[in-house]
């Protein structure tokens, strides 16, 4: 029977409870480690903590998660070279882990989804303000007075050279009859009516 009078090192998936791999010293740790994540991707080595196992069998955390990934990756002083340039190696860690989510198929389907969310949005929004056209420009023919529907921004206001047509407009737009109107500004050629903003 061998009695071990130094320590041992282990790689261990807490969350499943695993043991990954047995080692005799910390470099082969670190090392494994370093090839795990070139083979894999940086997603599975989250859950992973490095144990060292005392002769008396007691285990002793020494890294886990980026920590872990982080120093395995780095130089002397925990550092990584790129391009010629020292990094900390648990930003570099934190940038390749944000490059897998952003490349990850998950991401991309987010984001294609976002895209179609805002575009059909941006649609309705468009159909709206055409509605709202249409609708002042009945109100010009009727009235004989102009009024153009304006947009900046998020704000959309009618603006009219006529200040009593701008009040009318003004009481008129509160859907709710218990709002007070909507305030009239002046604007460079005449007054406005803030419908949404």
């Amino acid at each position: 029977m061998t009695i071990t009078t130094t320590p041992a090192y282990e790689l261990w998936d807490v969350e499943t409870g695993n043991l990954i791999g047995y080692y005799p010293d910390e470099a082969a740790a670190f090392l494994a480690v370093r090839d795990g994540v070139i083979d894999d991707g940086l997603e599975h080595w989250g859950p992973v903590t490095l144990l060292r196992v005392e002769p008396d069998g007691q285990h002793v955390a020494i890294a886990q998660g980026a920590a872990l990934v982080a120093r395995a990756l780095g130089g002397p002083g925990g550092t990584i070279s790129v391009g010629g340039r020292s990094f900390d190696a648990a930003q570099v860690v934190l940038g390749l882990a944000l490059l897998d989510v952003l490349a990850s198929p998950a991401f991309m389907e987010a984001m294609r989804g976002l895209r179609v969310a805002l575009i059909s949005s941006n649609d309705e929004t468009r159909r709206d303000i055409e509605r709202v056209r249409a609708a002042v420009g009945k109100v010009s023919k009727a009235t004989g007075v102009p009024v153009r529907v304006e947009t900046q921004g998020a704000r959309l206001a009618l603006v009219t050279p006529d200040k009593s047509m701008a009040s009318l407009l003004a009481l008129g737009m509160p859907l709710d009859v218990d709002r007070p109107p909507m305030p009239v500004r002046a604007v460079e050629d005449g007054y406005a009516v803030d419908i949404a903003a």
